[in-house]
């Protein structure tokens, strides 16, 4: 049914086509936002062909062999040479996927992304209904601008689990959202299913299931005062959380004694954490660094009269963990707190082009391997020494993200204004992630709480759009 034409307003103008923004949303609008984020992505995906190392990350051949061999054996339990089928740094559910996608098109990184594309496009739709609580021009925006958002479309033509990352903890997000606004058993079932998906395609919100049972009760009490749906709710989103993870946190009580779900956390704090302080401290690179972090870890297990031979993997994982904390708390707490926040400007602001296939093609440097005291003297050296297309693309990437980062500041004052509670929870979210993250830095990494950010920009964009309609009267 064709919409009546804009009437025009009692001076004889026509309205602005800013106003339409303003319309009650419809199934119209998602449909809209699915279609643009799929052409968009599948767009890219088909102009990727032919690229070098087209579709591909640093971790894809991990995951491209894990799902091979996963087809072939397809059992948690299976060994292959004496190691897991799958690898224990990595939760399975991306391997799954990948395997899944390959039974049905063959082994093909194309497909890949274009599967990803497709699912990226409902985390689009998604990311619209996540804003529609702050009225259907934020949504309409959100939507729309999440369909364009390079960091998203860039990593949908990777081979890495953080589009599917993204669906899911977008879906949980949803979920709680409404759930804070009207709390129900349902709406507490959804998030901890969504959650439970979420961390089996990878476990960095490991340390977040209990705040969020006890968010929901806070929640149910404060808006419904009924004490049986504060005292089931964080229960249900618990048991529900349970229900994706149970065959691989069954494997590996069974098989390795622990209910650990991973072993990245030990291996991620000593030989990137460490190993990137320690950079910091000496100015040095990673290359430098990194032997010397596995040199001590080699002289602490012969020190402490441990082998690696008598335990297994999970075991080895503690006890980097426990070394990596004896070291951090060597360095003084203004050190951690400068690589912390140098760590969190660079996943706040690094541009989407440095995943981006095309430009990694492209002579460049490591910034990693780039020495320097901070990040400032790091940062020059990066994109002045032998400066090329490469630094070009980048800067006017990173210009794109500094304006884009000043529309989430504005719209996240917009949103303190209108609900202190919103606000800090989208504060803690964001803050979680990049706690978590630390100085290890990069557009991944900002992944997981892109859609808040992408929520923020379209407040800052609604506000800018708002004011230009309150100046045409």
């Amino acid at each position: 049914m064709a919409e009546a034409a804009p009437r025009a307003t009692p001076d004889g103008r026509r309205p602005s086509v800013l106003a339409v923004f303003d319309r009650p949303l419809t199934i119209r609008d998602a449909a809209i936002v699915f279609a643009l984020a799929l052409a968009v992505r599948w767009i890219n995906a088909w102009l990727l062909i032919g690229v070098e190392n087209a579709f591909r990350f640093e971790d894809s051949a991990e995951y491209i062999e894990g799902a091979r061999r996963w087809l072939e054996r397809g059992s948690l339990a299976a060994y292959v040479e004496g190691r897991p089928l799958l690898p224990l740094e990595r939760e399975p559910g991306y391997f799954w996927f990948l395997s899944g996608i390959a039974s049905l098109f063959g082994e093909s990184l194309p497909a890949v992304a274009l599967v990803q594309g497709a699912v990226d496009a409902g985390t689009c739709v998604l990311i619209g209904l996540l804003a529609a609580r702050l009225g259907p021009a934020v949504a309409r925006l959100a939507g729309l601008g999440a369909a364009l958002w390079p960091t998203l479309v860039v990593h949908a033509a990777v081979v890495l689990q953080d589009t599917l990352l993204l669906f899911f903890l977008t879906g949980f997000l949803v979920a709680l959202v409404r759930y804070a606004a009207r709390p129900s058993f349902g709406l507490a079932v959804a998030a901890g299913l969504l959650f439970g998906a979420a961390w089996l395609v990878r476990g960095i919100m490991q340390f977040l299931p209990l705040l969020i049972a006890l968010a929901l009760a806070a929640l149910a009490w404060w808006r419904s005062r009924r004490p049986g749906l504060a005292a089931a709710a964080p229960l249900l989103f618990l048991g529900a959380m349970l229900v994706p993870l149970a065959p691989h946190a069954y494997r590996n009580v069974a098989v390795f004694h622990t209910t650990m779900s991973s072993t990245q956390a030990g291996l991620h704090a000593l030989h990137w954490t460490v190993t990137l302080v320690h950079m910091d401290r000496n100015g040095t690179t990673f290359e430098v660094e990194a032997p010397r972090t596995e040199a001590r870890y080699r002289a602490w297990l012969q020190a402490s009269g441990i082998s690696e031979k008598d335990l297994n993997p999970f075991e080895i994982d503690r006890l980097r963990m426990k070394l990596a904390f004896q070291e951090l708390l060597e360095f003084p707490v203004w050190r951690l707190a400068k690589v912390w926040t140098q760590g969190a400007a660079i996943n706040l602001l690094s541009p989407a082009v440095l995943s981006d296939s095309r430009v990694r093609a492209l002579p460049r440097p490591s910034f990693y391997g780039t020495p320097g005291k901070n990040l400032f003297e790091r940062a020059a050296k990066y994109f002045l020494q032998d400066a090329g297309t490469f630094q070009l693309v980048v800067l006017a990437g990173l210009a794109a993200s500094l304006l884009a980062f000043l529309l989430q500041l504005w719209g996240y004052a917009v949103l303190a204004r209108r609900s202190l509670l919103a606000a800090a929870a989208a504060a803690l979210f964001v803050g979680y992630f990049l706690a978590v993250s630390g100085p290890t830095a990069g557009p991944k990494y900002r992944m997981p709480f892109e859609p808040v950010m992408i929520v923020l920009f379209a407040l800052g964009l609604d506000a800018a759009r708002r004011r230009r309609l309150a100046r045409r009267g």
